[in-house]
């Protein structure tokens, strides 16, 4: 399995500005840039995740409440 990807798909104009004003005061590439920043969003989700299951874990009933119907 590759270890990079590509990526592609449209994005807002006013996105991209802000990517390539930030990149050039940084001196860095645009897809630099999205990758620190999606790497950030990765290890926040990560940690999220984390988190989640440690509450499961500790209190898997929850899930089988709102799993069943329960509202």
């Amino acid at each position: 399995m590759a270890d990079h990807v590509e990526l592609r798909g449209n994005t807002p104009r006013k996105i991209i500005d802000v990517l390539d004003a930030v990149s050039s005061a940084n001196d860095v590439p645009r897809i630099e840039l999205v990758n620190e920043i999606l790497g950030e969003w990765v290890e926040k989700k990560l940690h999220e995740v984390e988190c989640i299951n440690r509450v499961m874990r500790r209190n898997p009933s929850t899930v089988d409440a709102k799993g069943k119907g329960a509202e």
